[in-house]
């Protein structure tokens, strides 16, 4: 991670002193942007509404359904969907990690 970020961004990694769900809950609920993959992360940033762009491969969980780009249990999430093995995440520019635009909706459940 080093050689990646800029000498001017300051990491402070505290996952080691973290021993148990409540404490990763109690940290993550304090970030202001969740950027994970499929983990139990998502799930942890997602129920307080933390603001959490998720990253899917291309054979997701069933619980993140298909053709969605948000999550009818976790509205402060965005989800980015490989398109295919390989692939890489393309956003364009309405699609940024940080903006603020509500996801489209794909699909409605009553």
């Amino acid at each position: 991670m080093r050689r990646w970020r800029p000498t001017d961004w300051m990491f402070v990694d505290c996952t080691k002193e973290l021993k148990s769900f409540d404490e990763s809950a109690t940290l993550v609920g304090n970030l202001d942007l969740v950027i994970t993959v499929c983990t139990s992360v998502a799930h942890l940033s997602g129920a307080p509404g933390v603001p959490t762009r998720l990253l899917l491969d291309v054979n997701p969980r069933w619980v993140w359904m298909l053709g969605r780009d948000d999550s009818p249990w976790y509205p402060s999430m965005r989800i980015y969907r490989q398109q295919h093995h390989g692939a890489l995440f393309k956003t364009d520019s309405q699609r940024k990690f940080g903006n603020n635009r509500t996801p489209n909706k794909k699909q409605t459940f009553d």
